[in-house]
């Protein structure tokens, strides 16, 4: 367990990555899952330095960030990424630990998933 998963509450009963709903919204098209993954991640990684940036900001610059990484997660499959981040678009406090551990956990969690072999 991660240091920022001691503070955050993460559903590890979700998989990190669904395969059976990427390989259902790709048509079972393996190469086009990987592609999808891969812009996913570009992404993805693109948003979270953009949340990094805006730990210390008011809510109504964090949560929209946090919605559009949600969402971003919500559509490939990844789904303890995604239900962390319903859970991140609530934090209030400008100075918030748990917005910290928030970036440090879907960091973690985008790591995992570009090491994921996919095999559907």
């Amino acid at each position: 367990m991660s240091a920022s998963e001691n503070i955050l509450t993460i559903d590890h009963s979700l998989p990190v990555l669904d395969q059976l709903f990427l390989a259902e919204m790709v048509g079972h098209d393996l190469a086009f899952a990987k592609e999808m993954l891969a812009f996913f991640l570009q992404n993805s990684r693109g948003y979270l330095s953009e949340l990094s940036d805006l730990t210390t900001s008011p809510h109504d610059e964090w949560r929209p960030m946090v919605h559009k990484f949600k969402g971003a997660a919500r559509s490939i499959g990844a789904k303890q990424l995604a239900a962390a981040g319903q859970v991140a678009e609530s934090y209030l406090d400008q100075d918030s630990a748990l917005r910290k551990a928030f970036v440090a956990y879907a960091k973690d969690s985008l790591d995992e998933i570009e090491a994921t072999e996919i095999n559907f």
